[in-house]
Parts: structure tokens; sequence; C-alpha cells
């Protein structure tokens, strides 16, 4: 026998879609409805149910904090593409909002962002580099446009990679006169 009947559905489905249940061993040891219906009566509940949902999960917390977060980052770590997918579509239908709730984060745990940030940094020294020449090389079309004092929108794509090429050969040559007075310096 490896199907059985969901008592709430009424559908019969193959044994997987049944949760384990150790109090019914004497019965397979599964429970009577499918994980489907399961998860309908539980999401129904706790729609029915928020705040009284929310006063347990932070009662919860409150007495295991260290025992939930744990068990948070494992649920994260095991669910990494998900997790990432949703925060894209989060941010996706809501890109203002999203953009003003992490600077009110930022703002309010400037030194912990700091701390991350240095913290990153220390760990990629090479990712850092990268990002730094990636930096210097690019130059954006409002940067070009200001220096010009043109409109971006008369800003040509032949006048912006001109004008790239001269600050990156201007760049050089602070760099190599620098490097030459660093070779004549007498001590």
């Amino acid at each position: 026998m490896d199907t059985k009947t969901c008592t709430k559905c009424g559908e019969t489905k193959p044994l997987e879609m049944f949760s384990k249940d150790p109090r019914r061993a004497d019965r397979g040891g599964l429970r009577p409805h499918c994980k489907a219906c399961v998860a309908a009566a539980s999401a129904a509940y706790r729609a029915a149910n928020r705040g009284k949902v929310k006063a347990y999960r932070a009662a919860r917390y409150a007495a295991n904090p260290d025992k939930e977060k744990a068990c948070r980052a494992a649920r994260r770590a095991a669910n990494l593409d998900k997790e990432k997918a949703c925060r894209a579509a989060r941010y996706a239908a809501n890109p203002d909002k999203e953009k003003a709730r992490k600077a009110a984060y930022r703002a309010a745990n400037l030194d912990k962002e700091k701390a991350r940030e240095a913290a990153w940094r220390a760990a990629n020294p090479d990712k850092v580099k990268a990002k730094s020449v990636r930096d210097a090389n690019e130059v954006s079309r409002n940067y070009a446009a200001n220096l010009l004092r043109l409109p971006v929108a008369d800003l040509t794509d032949e006048l912006h990679e001109a004008y790239k090429e001269y600050l990156l050969t201007k760049r050089a040559a602070k760099a190599l006169t620098q490097a030459m007075k660093g070779l004549n310096h007498v001590d």
C-alpha cells in the first residue's frame, strides 16, 4: 500500500504527500490530512489569528533568542535561492519603499553597518581593489556632462567616450608624475 486517502480533501495520494506523525504509529505513522490540506489550514488559521500568532512568535523568540536565530539562519541557508527570489520580487514591486527601508535601517544602525563593511573590505581586498579600478575607469554620463557644462541629453556617445579617454590619460599622467617623484626622492 503506497497510497493513502486524505480525510480532509478525499483525494488518494502517494504516501510522500502525508507528514509523519509518531503518535499514529498504529495507523501507519502518518497524519490523516495531506500536506496540501495541512498547509491550507495553517495559512487560514494564521490569516484569521494574525495578532495571536504574532504574540506567540514574539514570546517564543523572547524565551529562546539564540535557538530562534539559529533556526532562522538554518532555514535561510537551506532556502537561499527562494530567499533571494522573494527579496528580488519584493524590491521589484516596491523599489522606493525598499530603498527607504534600507536607508532607515542604515541610519539607525550606522556603526554596525560601518563595522560590517570594514570587515567585508578586510576579508575581500581583491574585490575592493577591482571595484576601485572599475570606478576609476568609469566616468558616468552625468559626471562628464556636468564637467563639460552640458545637459545630459546633449552629451553624445562620441563626446562621452572622448572625455573618458581624456580623464583616463590625465589620471595616468598624474600617476606617472607621482611615481617619478618617488624615484627621484633622495633621503
